[in-house]
């Protein structure tokens, strides 16, 4: 869901903004570019964090939480007169990229956790796919593209098995 989600968002970013802010502001679908794989990385941040609390080991964290903050301060102080808004955005997405490293480290001490990254690497397949699909059309209409490349991505998930069909019916009955 979270390749999904930042493939959509990279085709549909720029449209977006204009119809959200108006087209003074289209640049910034760039940044959302960037801030979408921040929301990626936060989601597996929280993921590890909340393990960290389920192992009752979150005093470990607090050093990795104070690294993160000391470079996403100095990193902002930096990046952001020098680079603006694209400092911060990738400043954004260094720290959140930093807490989901140091919080696997603090459950790996305790859990013998093995991911399969087998999902993970059909999904970017479908997402690098969808994209190279929908590139060109990215900025003709922002429904239909959001719309058909989402089930396109899904469409493709599916073909190579990354999901199969119950995992289809499962998705779609928690959404009605």
């Amino acid at each position: 869901a979270i390749v999904g989600m930042i493939t959509v968002t990279w085709l549909i970013s720029r449209p977006l903004m204009i119809a959200l802010a108006g087209p003074d502001f289209a640049a910034s679908g760039g940044i959302l570019n960037i801030l979408i794989v921040a929301t990626g990385s936060i989601f597996f941040g929280t993921l590890f964090t909340y393990m960290v609390v389920a192992l009752k080991s979150q005093k470990q964290m607090i050093k990795y939480f104070l690294i993160a903050a000391i470079v996403g301060l100095l990193g902002y102080f930096v990046f952001i007169p020098r680079f603006s808004y694209w400092g911060a955005a990738s400043m954004t997405l260094m720290v959140e990229t930093l807490i989901v490293v140091f919080a696997y480290q603090v459950v790996r001490k305790h859990l013998d956790l093995k991911i399969n990254f087998k999902v993970l690497g059909k999904s970017l397949i479908a997402g690098l796919i969808t994209l190279l699909l929908f590139w060109n059309w990215r900025e003709y209409n922002l429904i239909i593209i959001l719309f058909l490349s989402s089930l396109v991505y899904v469409f493709l998930l599916f073909l190579i098995r990354a999901i199969d069909k119950k995992q289809i019916k499962e998705l779609f009955n928690r959404v009605s």
